[in-house]
């Protein structure tokens, strides 16, 4: 499916919108995260827009990515915090998923 660049334009911004109204529930590591290529992609259009270099009403292509999110919070999960190596928070959490599984 093609766009505009003004519906590309709105779409990154409700994007990042969206991703904002669920900072409290994600956090903000993973809203960061997920929110950098439209933020970059948004700021990479408005270069071009600046320079002049396309016009507003200029179609292009809109490719969409699925994403997932793993989520995991474990009762005492803030003791892995405390035991140091990662490579023991690794082998207590691969323990975890496997008794939840």
């Amino acid at each position: 499916m093609a766009a505009t660049l003004d519906e590309l334009f709105k779409q990154l911004k409700q994007a990042i919108a969206d991703l904002e109204a669920q900072r409290v529930i994600l956090g903000d590591e993973a809203v960061d995260a997920a929110r950098f290529p439209s933020q970059q992609r948004l700021a990479e259009l408005e270069a071009m827009v600046d320079n002049s270099t396309i016009e507003l009403s200029t179609t292009v292509a809109c490719q969409r990515k699925l994403v997932k999110v793993h989520y995991l919070d474990a009762v005492s999960s803030t003791v892995l915090t405390c035991l140091g190596a990662p490579k023991i928070k690794r082998l207590y959490i691969r323990w975890y998923l496997e008794a939840a599984s």
